[in-house]
Protein backbone atom coordinates (compact mmCIF):
# COMPACT_ATOMS: atom_id res chain seq x y z
CA UNK A 1 0.00 0.00 0.00
CA UNK A 2 2.64 2.70 0.46
CA UNK A 3 3.80 2.09 -2.74
CA UNK A 4 0.80 2.96 -4.27
CA UNK A 5 0.86 6.31 -2.35
CA UNK A 6 4.11 6.59 -3.54
CA UNK A 7 3.13 6.20 -7.40
CA UNK A 8 0.54 8.23 -7.21
CA UNK A 9 1.73 11.06 -6.01
CA UNK A 10 4.96 10.81 -8.76
CA UNK A 11 1.49 10.45 -11.32
CA UNK A 12 0.05 13.62 -9.99
CA UNK A 13 3.17 15.03 -10.12
CA UNK A 14 4.28 14.25 -13.35
CA UNK A 15 0.79 15.25 -14.26
CA UNK A 16 1.45 19.17 -12.55
CA UNK A 17 4.68 19.00 -14.59
CA UNK A 18 2.65 18.30 -17.97
CA UNK A 19 -0.12 20.93 -17.53
CA UNK A 20 1.86 23.70 -16.18
CA UNK A 21 4.80 23.17 -19.13
CA UNK A 22 1.35 23.45 -21.31
CA UNK A 23 0.57 26.72 -19.57
CA UNK A 24 -2.13 25.78 -16.79
CA UNK A 25 -0.96 28.22 -14.11
CA UNK A 26 -3.28 26.80 -11.50
CA UNK A 27 -0.72 23.78 -11.98
CA UNK A 28 2.11 26.10 -11.22
CA UNK A 29 0.88 27.51 -8.14
CA UNK A 30 0.02 23.91 -6.72
CA UNK A 31 3.74 22.86 -7.35
CA UNK A 32 4.57 26.03 -5.83
CA UNK A 33 1.94 25.41 -2.72
CA UNK A 34 3.44 22.04 -2.81
CA UNK A 35 6.81 22.73 -2.30
CA UNK A 36 7.50 25.71 -0.70
CA UNK A 37 7.58 24.93 2.88
CA UNK A 38 10.51 22.25 2.31
CA UNK A 39 12.49 24.46 0.44
CA UNK A 40 11.55 27.18 2.70
CA UNK A 41 12.95 25.26 5.69
CA UNK A 42 16.15 24.35 4.03
CA UNK A 43 16.75 27.45 2.85
CA UNK A 44 16.57 29.39 5.97
CA UNK A 45 19.16 27.36 7.76
CA UNK A 46 21.24 28.98 5.18
CA UNK A 47 20.15 32.43 4.68
CA UNK A 48 17.74 34.94 5.97
CA UNK A 49 14.27 34.92 5.85
CA UNK A 50 14.23 37.66 2.85
CA UNK A 51 16.88 35.77 0.98
CA UNK A 52 15.16 32.42 1.04
CA UNK A 53 11.82 33.99 -0.02
CA UNK A 54 14.24 35.61 -3.22
CA UNK A 55 15.91 32.51 -3.89
CA UNK A 56 12.83 30.79 -3.41
CA UNK A 57 10.90 33.54 -5.58
CA UNK A 58 13.86 33.22 -8.60
CA UNK A 59 13.56 29.48 -8.89
CA UNK A 60 9.87 29.66 -9.91
CA UNK A 61 10.47 32.76 -11.82
CA UNK A 62 13.29 30.69 -13.77
CA UNK A 63 10.86 28.00 -14.07
CA UNK A 64 8.00 29.83 -15.25
CA UNK A 65 10.31 31.44 -18.05
CA UNK A 66 11.99 28.45 -18.99
CA UNK A 67 8.79 25.98 -18.98
CA UNK A 68 9.06 25.16 -22.31
CA UNK A 69 12.82 24.34 -22.31
CA UNK A 70 13.56 22.11 -19.23
CA UNK A 71 12.87 18.26 -19.51
CA UNK A 72 10.03 16.41 -17.18
CA UNK A 73 11.77 15.61 -13.90
CA UNK A 74 11.99 11.91 -13.35
CA UNK A 75 10.88 12.94 -9.60
CA UNK A 76 9.39 16.88 -9.08
CA UNK A 77 10.60 16.92 -5.61
CA UNK A 78 13.96 15.80 -5.90
CA UNK A 79 14.53 18.04 -8.97
CA UNK A 80 12.95 21.30 -6.96
CA UNK A 81 14.95 20.20 -4.08
CA UNK A 82 18.63 20.41 -5.96
CA UNK A 83 17.55 23.30 -8.33
CA UNK A 84 16.37 25.58 -4.88
CA UNK A 85 20.26 24.15 -3.22
CA UNK A 86 22.04 25.17 -6.09
CA UNK A 87 20.80 28.19 -6.70
CA UNK A 88 21.22 29.04 -2.54
CA UNK A 89 25.13 28.05 -3.52
CA UNK A 90 25.04 30.76 -6.33
CA UNK A 91 23.41 33.61 -3.73
CA UNK A 92 26.50 32.92 -1.08
CA UNK A 93 29.07 32.99 -3.29
CA UNK A 94 27.98 35.69 -5.83
CA UNK A 95 27.56 37.38 -2.07
CA UNK A 96 30.93 36.46 -1.23
CA UNK A 97 29.93 34.59 1.85
CA UNK A 98 33.01 31.66 2.04
CA UNK A 99 31.13 28.48 1.02
CA UNK A 100 32.40 25.31 -0.26
CA UNK A 101 30.39 22.54 -1.66
CA UNK A 102 31.74 18.95 -0.72
CA UNK A 103 29.78 15.85 -1.71
CA UNK A 104 26.83 18.11 -2.95
CA UNK A 105 26.74 19.91 0.59
CA UNK A 106 27.21 23.66 1.57
CA UNK A 107 29.98 23.41 3.81
CA UNK A 108 30.56 26.80 5.95
CA UNK A 109 33.45 27.58 7.92
CA UNK A 110 33.54 26.66 11.56
CA UNK A 111 31.76 29.36 13.40
CA UNK A 112 33.38 31.36 16.17
CA UNK A 113 32.47 29.68 19.64
CA UNK A 114 29.28 31.57 21.41
CA UNK A 115 29.52 31.15 25.22
CA UNK A 116 25.52 30.49 25.51
CA UNK A 117 24.81 27.36 26.33
CA UNK A 118 21.69 25.50 25.32
CA UNK A 119 20.15 22.12 24.28
CA UNK A 120 19.87 24.36 20.43
CA UNK A 121 23.57 25.01 20.31
CA UNK A 122 24.48 22.04 21.56
CA UNK A 123 22.96 20.06 18.91
CA UNK A 124 23.71 22.70 16.42
CA UNK A 125 27.63 21.82 17.57
CA UNK A 126 26.76 17.98 17.41
CA UNK A 127 25.95 18.27 13.84
CA UNK A 128 28.68 20.49 12.72
CA UNK A 129 30.91 17.39 14.00
CA UNK A 130 29.28 15.40 11.66
CA UNK A 131 30.94 14.57 8.27
CA UNK A 132 29.73 16.42 4.82
CA UNK A 133 27.81 13.36 4.08
CA UNK A 134 26.50 12.59 7.33
CA UNK A 135 25.28 16.07 7.91
CA UNK A 136 23.57 15.86 4.59
CA UNK A 137 22.12 12.30 5.23
CA UNK A 138 20.82 13.65 8.99
CA UNK A 139 19.74 17.01 7.36
CA UNK A 140 17.37 15.32 4.77
CA UNK A 141 15.89 12.93 7.08
CA UNK A 142 14.79 14.92 9.64
CA UNK A 143 14.81 18.20 9.27
CA UNK A 144 13.70 18.04 5.35
CA UNK A 145 11.54 15.21 6.02
CA UNK A 146 12.76 12.96 2.88
CA UNK A 147 12.16 9.20 3.37
CA UNK A 148 15.34 6.98 2.68
CA UNK A 149 14.65 6.00 -0.51
CA UNK A 150 14.20 9.73 -1.60
CA UNK A 151 17.53 10.75 0.23
CA UNK A 152 18.97 7.35 -1.39
CA UNK A 153 17.49 9.01 -5.48
CA UNK A 154 18.93 12.66 -4.79
CA UNK A 155 22.34 12.01 -3.66
CA UNK A 156 22.86 8.75 -5.89
CA UNK A 157 23.76 6.43 -3.29
CA UNK A 158 22.19 2.65 -2.05
CA UNK A 159 18.92 2.66 0.30
CA UNK A 160 21.41 0.44 3.05
CA UNK A 161 24.24 3.62 2.80
CA UNK A 162 21.43 6.24 3.96
CA UNK A 163 20.63 4.02 6.52
CA UNK A 164 24.51 3.03 7.55
CA UNK A 165 25.31 6.72 7.33
CA UNK A 166 22.15 7.66 9.52
CA UNK A 167 22.84 4.93 12.32
CA UNK A 168 26.99 6.14 12.07
CA UNK A 169 25.73 9.53 12.52
CA UNK A 170 23.51 9.02 15.79
CA UNK A 171 25.81 7.00 16.88
CA UNK A 172 28.65 9.67 16.92
CA UNK A 173 26.27 12.41 18.34
CA UNK A 174 24.83 10.00 21.38
CA UNK A 175 28.68 9.69 21.71
CA UNK A 176 29.56 13.30 22.52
Amino acid sequence: MGNSIKIDEQINAEKLWSEFVAGDMTSFRKIYKLSYQTLYNFGIRHLSHEQTEDCIQNLFLYLLHHRNSTQQPNDLKSYLFVSFRNRIFRFLKKNKVHVELQNDEIVYPEPEEDHTESLLLGLKRLLKRLSPREYQVVDMKYYQEYKNNEISAILGIDNQTVRNTLSNAIKKMKKK
